[in-house]
């Protein structure tokens, strides 16, 4: 993995994890350490990521209510606010519709 901040490729995986358990790692040219989500949009969010992504692909896909969302994530584990999940969606919402859309796009009715 390559370094967000001097984007230097000699990067070392350290044994410590974050309390969501993403791989750390140690640049050497820096001296920076760096998670997984580092420079990602996901960075600052205090959930997975893939939780985050599940929460919003649900109102996009299945029209489901911010409190709706928020009881089904209960269901699973996750004490999320309604709110939380509005953010969420604001932000996180035009890049899975791009994906889904992307994946939409096919060849009907060719055989």
């Amino acid at each position: 993995m390559s370094c967000p901040h001097c984007l230097s490729t000699s990067t070392s995986k350290r044994k410590h994890r974050t309390s969501l358990g993403y791989r750390t790692y140690f640049c050497p040219g820096c001296g920076r350490c760096f998670n997984e989500r580092t420079g990602s949009p996901f960075n600052d969010l205090q959930f997975p990521t893939d939780i985050v992504l599940l929460a919003v692909f649900w109102r996009l896909r299945y029209k489901l209510s911010f409190r709706d969302v928020a009881e089904l994530l209960l269901q699973r584990g996750f004490e999320i606010s309604h709110e939380t999940i509005r953010a969420w969606e604001f932000r996180f919402a035009p890049m899975v519709s791009e994906n889904l859309r992307s994946k939409h796009r096919g060849t009907a009715g060719v055989s």
